[in-house]
């Protein structure tokens, strides 16, 4: 179903799905779901037809839930501001038109929108009760470099840099399942092994799923996979 947003004199384009079985007499978890660059756009459908679009068709029954989907302007990335809170209003908007659960907001996103969920549950903490990033980053060429997280000065020889360590404290203690590809040659896989040793570092809890024969577009595989609905799903957050 397509929506419509207008923010700072932009109309921005975001669209909602609900399962078949949705009902307005139960409330539901809500996703939200940050498309890759190539999706970038004003028509309102491209970033239904990659990622996790896809396979809420292929297998509805394995997603009871809202899922929000917004679309960034061909302009910007999901961490310019106007994008961010774009994304946030559409999250809350979709929720109190179909009977979102503000206790199990959720957050996943591919490449350029795996960037867009450590961003925004940084900026956001306490606000989702789980995230999972797909083949996303933090410090990488193009991308708007991140936000100041407070922090510990320079690491020592083996430690995470800074950045990651400030997005890890910042994210606070929010479940996290992350993917990446061992051979992307678009996002270097670093970047998630990189978050993995800072979100130790910093006590969390973290799942990582790296597929060794994987390239940058792995995402078909990762929202394919059976444990993923459940995991998120299940997750609510505390009071």
């Amino acid at each position: 179903m397509a929506r419509t947003t207008t923010l700072e004199g932009r109309d921005l384009q975001w669209a909602v799905w609900t399962p078949p079985f949705w009902s307005a007499q139960k409330s539901w978890p809500v996703i939200l779901f940050l498309h890759g660059s190539a999706e970038r756009g004003s028509d309102g459908v491209k970033q239904t037809q990659a990622g996790l679009g896809p396979a809420l068709l292929l297998h509805p029954e394995r997603w009871p839930a809202v899922v929000v989907l917004p679309q960034c302007p061909a302009d910007l990335w999901w961490g310019d501001p106007v994008c961010e809170r774009f994304a946030m209003e559409a999250l809350q908007a979709g929720a109190r038109e179909f009977s979102g659960d503000p206790a199990r907001f959720l957050l996943t996103g591919k490449s350029m929108g795996g960037n867009g969920v450590w961003r925004l549950a940084a900026d956001h903490p306490g606000t989702f009760a789980a995230i999972a990033p797909v083949c996303g980053f933090i410090r990488f060429d193009g991308a708007p470099p991140p936000k100041s997280y407070p922090g510990r000065g320079e690491p020592a020889e083996g430690e995470p840099h800074e950045d990651y360590a400030g997005v890890a404290r910042a994210i606070g203690d929010v479940p996290v399942w992350m993917f990446h590809g061992a051979n992307d040659r678009a996002v270097p896989v670093e970047e998630s092994r990189m978050m993995e040793r800072a979100l130790k570092a910093a006590g969390r809890t973290v799942r990582y799923t790296e597929y060794p024969d994987g390239d940058h577009q792995i995402w078909d595989r990762a929202y394919a996979d059976p444990e993923l609905a459940p995991w998120m799903i299940s997750r609510r957050k505390s009071s």
